[in-house]
């Protein structure tokens, strides 16, 4: 059983194992080694330290784990709300464990996030980015119904976009059933 919930400043070295762990995996293609395993995770540490303990209080955001029954957090998804950006609310982070990916945990995370999203967040739009050789997150956004609008260079990424929160919950909600 998966247990989806919001963090909190308890979670923040699981957290961050489990990114660190997830990204060294899936970016191997992507990255150079001392990158992955030298650099990035004291940035990730911190980061999570930052954006769990001490959060901007210029930036709303969501934070959300899913957790084994062992209690063991084994997905994450972070939401930035920020009304000065145009594309809508962004998710810079969706990770699944690897030993749990295909079990629908970042389609729980997606839903259980769009039901929290502010009010005002109705009519906006939800955007991410997404390294262009990670192939496998590409296919999800991909059956999601997202668009890609734009590429960014170094390393080369894909902003896929959803015109609005109703399109990305509808898309979501969709993708439960298949």
């Amino acid at each position: 059983m998966i247990n989806i919930r919001k963090a909190n400043s308890a979670d923040v070295e699981a957290i961050s194992q489990l990114h660190i762990g997830s990204a060294q995996q899936t970016y191997a293609h992507i990255f150079p080694r001392s990158n992955l395993f030298e650099r990035m995770p004291t940035e990730l540490r911190l980061d999570w330290q930052e954006r769990l303990v001490n959060p901007s209080r210029s930036e709303q955001h969501l934070v959300l784990v899913a957790e084994t029954a062992s209690r063991e957090v084994c997905g994450l998804l972070a939401v930035v709300f920020d009304d000065t950006d145009p594309w809508g609310a962004f998710i810079p982070t969706l990770h699944v464990a690897p030993t749990q990916q295909r079990r629908g945990i970042a389609r729980r995370l997606l839903m259980e996030a769009v039901a929290q999203f502010p009010s005002d967040y109705a009519q906006k739009g939800v955007h991410l980015l997404v390294f262009e050789k990670n192939l496998n997150a590409r296919a999800v956004y991909d059956r999601l119904g997202g668009v890609v609008k734009e590429r960014v260079k170094e390393p080369a990424a894909l902003r896929y976009v959803w015109p609005s929160l109703s399109a990305f919950r509808c898309q979501v909600t969709q993708s439960s059933g298949r």
